[in-house]
């Protein structure tokens, strides 16, 4: 087979779960088969992270069909369309230039790196991390079930991360694959060193119960603040810390250091912002929450089950698919602050089930969430969409 030349669209140069995803993708993938080209909007921490591996990527700007909720409008949506044509012309240019077979854009939040292989008959792979159901921080600005079906016009072949988003991308002219997110199961020790109880001037002894993920509504993080108040209020151990990781907009980041502000245990809860060091975070974490209200497949909850941390989670869609129920951690219904906080004071209550919980989910973590089988599923799908459409590739 003839090496492939694989142009990645990335919706955004953060260090969000689909941004990682991507670069775990990019940076372990199969360079005797594959030659990786990335076109980002901006320069951020997935651009500096290509750097550190020599991965050419071009910056240049993509919009989004489907945008986050506090720059959806009429502005946004005039922008949108005024530019397209000069970004799918980029976005062609690139194809034609560096004889790409495929292209592959990395969320469906951006559609022009499909119009630009349409009209470039070159084929076109989805992977789908978010859904539009349910989901109040993103808004496309066609009806959900018409940006689906242009969706499926534009594309060769569907990915998703969990069965739960395949089912509703699942269309009888589509192929969607799932493939569970994968993970470096190296990063996770499975240990601690305490260092971000000193960073945070705790003592060695305190149990720290954390929720890692972007600061929006849809991440639950009102419902994390209300399950640990509802932990603190009832628990006999005073000797707790909740900390949340992650970034928002300054609106609505205001609105949770308000809360927090305003909450009685207010010393109890640390607001760490973006981090780099996540590994070393979650390693050091005694349990992991996810408290969301809508969720493909959460790289948070694979990486706690791979540092051996017991989860409780939302029944949210992709977490049903990652946790045991009982087993490897605890799922339960969405919003509800008091099932949260009632399974967190079950696992401080009894540690030895914490620890074996955490053993199992580690096991499990291990077996299927592993980056080798995460990339050969992807590369599979990569070179059957290729075959399919251009059969001399081969």
């Amino acid at each position: 087979m003839n090496k492939l030349n694989i142009l990645f669209i990335s919706h955004a140069s953060g260090s969000g779960g689909a941004e990682q995803c991507l670069f775990d993708l990019i940076a372990h993938i199969n360079d005797e088969k594959i030659k990786v080209y990335v076109n980002t909007p901006y320069r951020d921490h997935l651009t500096a992270e290509l750097d550190k591996i020599n991965i050419p990527y071009f910056v240049s700007f993509t919009d989004q069909w489907i945008a986050p909720i506090d720059k959806w409008g009429i502005k946004h949506f005039f922008n949108f369309i005024v530019g397209l044509r000069s970004r799918i012309w980029s976005i062609q240019s690139k194809i034609k230039e560096h004889n790409i077979d495929l292209v592959y854009t990395n969320s469906l939040t951006c559609i022009d790196g499909a119009i630009a292989a349409w009209r470039m008959e070159v084929p076109h792979i989805w992977h789908i991390h978010e859904n539009l159901i349910g989901n109040h921080s993103i808004k496309s600005y066609l009806p959900t079930q018409l940006t689906y079906k242009i969706a499926n016009f534009f594309c060769k072949n569907f990915i998703a991360p969990s069965n739960a988003l395949a089912h509703i991308l699942t269309n009888p002219t589509i192929k969607v694959h799932t493939i569970f997110n994968g993970i470096d199961l190296k990063k996770f020790k499975y240990k601690t060193n305490d260092r971000i109880k000193t960073e945070l001037g705790l003592s060695t002894s305190t149990h720290i119960v954390g929720q890692i993920g972007s600061i929006i509504p849809i991440k639950g993080v009102i419902t994390f603040i209300d399950s640990a108040e509802k932990v603190l209020a009832t628990t006999l151990n005073k000797d707790l810390a909740f900390v949340l990781v992650g970034s928002g907009s300054k609106e609505y980041t205001a609105v949770i250091q308000n809360k927090v502000a305003k909450s009685p245990f207010r010393q109890h809860f640390h607001l760490l912002g973006q981090r780099q060091d996540i590994p070393q975070i979650i390693n050091e974490l005694n349990i992991v929450i996810l408290a969301s209200n809508s969720e493909g497949l959460p790289r948070v909850v694979i990486e706690a089950m791979a540092a051996g941390k017991p989860v409780v989670a939302t029944r949210c869609g992709g977490p049903e698919e990652i946790i045991v129920d009982g087993e490897t951690g605890f799922l339960v219904p969405v919003k509800d602050a008091q099932a949260i906080a009632n399974k967190v004071t079950y696992l401080l209550e009894h540690p030895n089930q914490a620890q074996a919980m955490g053993e199992k989910g580690r096991l499990r973590a291990q077996k299927l969430f592993s980056m080798d089988q995460y990339i050969q599923n992807i590369e599979k799908v990569i070179i059957e969409t290729v075959s399919q459409t251009h059969p001399n590739s081969q």
